[in-house]
């Protein structure tokens, strides 16, 4: 009996520690795979530390601005956040790009991170560039030309009209014309100045929805602005030097018009106005800047000796018969003569008809101080009736020239076209 007592009371020992040694280790297993995954966890907590996910946000934003406005070799750099912060507004077309970027052609209200940071900007006018005389119905317009060809641009107020957009003065209308050059291969800007070059309307021009203003202009393409003593005359074509165009290429134009706010007294409010502008495509060879100038030229003198070009009525001597012609030249050859006096010829010009005043033929010497002669001119004048290419109308007078060669001879005889031109309706002259 007590060895059977003593053998249950063994294995019952027995099964009770391998219960417990069970319960024991799968509580130890257990808590071993409770730490396991913790680690895990922890693993994976740490590895979302160690490698956030990049996140953009606007204060990390950093815009750069070109040195001194104009270079962007040497940019000035900004944080968004702080650009967002300042008080002073920016002018919705400065010169600002994110780090990172290329091209001097962006402007602050590109950027949509900037609308909080620049003055409230309303696109309510539209610009289109072409390259014939305004109104003419034979314009193309693009956004692309080249330094052969003339430049236009017609502004149009999309609401209102010219005088709305611009807020100006009714009794005063002016607008500031600036031209920038946007050069990427010099990675600079250059500009000219706004209050050098200015349009000054007349009310009825200030109150037009659409007005055309010459860029790159022609000799008899020029439409006044403001009154007879003050005139407007682009600026383009000053820029044409070798400091602003170094090399031979295309670059980026921009035409912008800028009005500027008077506080209740009529005073000028520094900085304060309304700024509107497009950019076009150029393609510019040096070969042309001599073609660009003379234009220049003309326009210039056409003005100063206060030539309207605006339509006038047909003289007598476009109903009249022509006299004979006097001078060994027939009307063919007068007009070609004519013709060939202008760039291009008879390529962008056609006489409709040439009309000789009366004359017994012969030339009158011009002789200098010296009594010396300088040169003679035909004693037959003409007056031509003459349509070009671009579809506007004119006549002008016209004579013959031949300069003095020294030992009493003459080189050949050409035109002289220095008279005024007068434009006329086309329809009148049928």
């Amino acid at each position: 009996m007590k060895n059977s007592k003593l053998r249950v009371a063994i294995v019952l020992a027995l099964v009770s520690w391998t219960s417990l040694t069970s319960a024991q280790l799968n509580g130890t297993l257990n808590k071993a795979k409770d730490k396991a995954k913790e680690k895990v966890n922890e693993k994976k907590t740490e590895s979302k530390i160690e490698t956030p996910k990049p996140m953009e946000t606007a204060q990390e934003i950093i815009f750069e601005r070109p040195y001194q406005a104009v270079d962007y070799t040497s940019p000035n750099v900004v944080n968004l956040s702080d650009l967002l912060k300042d008080n002073d507004k920016l002018n919705p077309f400065l010169h600002i790009r994110k780090t990172g970027e290329t091209g001097t052609m962006h402007f602050a209200k590109d950027y949509t991170e900037l609308q909080g940071a620049i003055e409230p900007f309303v696109d309510d006018l539209k610009f289109e560039f072409f390259d014939a005389q305004p109104s003419s119905g034979i314009e193309t317009f693009g956004s692309s030309f080249t330094s052969q060809q003339h430049i236009y641009v017609r502004i149009t107020a999309t609401t209102g009209t010219i005088i709305d957009v611009f807020h100006l003065d009714e009794n005063n209308p002016v607008l500031h014309v600036r031209m920038n050059l946007y050069d990427d291969v010099s990675n600079k800007i250059r500009y000219t100045n706004e209050f050098m070059n200015t349009l000054l309307l007349t009310k009825e021009e200030a109150n037009l929805k659409t007005l055309d203003i010459e860029i790159l202009p022609h000799t008899m393409k020029y439409y006044p602005y403001g009154n007879k003593d003050q005139f407007y005359l682009s600026p383009f074509p000053n820029m044409h030097d070798q400091t602003n165009f170094p090399r031979t290429g295309k670059y980026h134009v921009g035409f912008f018009l800028y009005s500027q706010l008077k506080d209740d007294w009529g005073n000028a409010l520094s900085g304060e106005g309304f700024t509107h502008g497009q950019t076009f495509e150029y393609d510019f060879a040096p070969k042309d800047v001599a073609a660009i100038k003379s234009d220049q030229d003309a326009v210039f003198q056409a003005k100063k000796r206060g030539f309207q070009f605006e339509n006038k009525p047909l003289p007598k001597e476009w109903t009249e018969k022509s006299s004979a012609f006097t001078m060994g030249y027939n009307a063919k050859q007068i007009s070609d003569l004519y013709v060939n006096s202008y760039d291009g010829g008879a390529e962008v010009l056609t006489v409709v008809k040439c009309f000789a005043h009366p004359s017994n033929g012969g030339w009158t010497i011009q002789y200098n101080d010296f009594g010396i002669p300088l040169y003679r001119y035909s004693n037959q004048f003409y007056t031509l009736f003459v349509k070009n290419k671009e579809g506007s109308c004119y006549f002008q007078r016209f004579s013959l020239r031949q300069q003095y060669n020294g030992g009493g001879t003459y080189d050949a005889v050409f035109g002289d076209i220095t008279y005024e031109v007068n434009f006329t309706k086309c329809e009148d002259m049928k």
